[in-house]
């Protein structure tokens, strides 16, 4: 029989940063972000981490191109992690 039950998790920006430079997908951070698109996984969120990952990932030395806290969620968002 197969275990349902759901799996509640923060997602720790450093994952995040870390699945997006997985060349091969197959780095535990990207295994972890799979598994939130996949549904396996939900994450959990508020403003004070939408803000950290906006922060994060505007960095000038990450190649992501995020400005603000509402352009972070709608990204996440769109690729369906939130």
């Amino acid at each position: 029989m197969r275990d349902t039950t759901k799996i509640y998790a923060v997602i720790d920006t450093n994952v995040i940063v870390s699945s997006l430079f997985s060349l091969d997908g197959n780095s535990f951070p990207a295994i972890v972000l799979r598994s939130v698109l996949q549904g396996h996984i939900t994450p959990l969120y508020n403003d004070e981490i939408m803000s950290e990952y906006a922060k994060v990932l505007s960095r000038p030395k990450f190649p992501f191109k995020v400005v603000t806290p509402a352009e972070m969620a709608q990204i996440l968002t769109d690729k369906g992690l939130i």
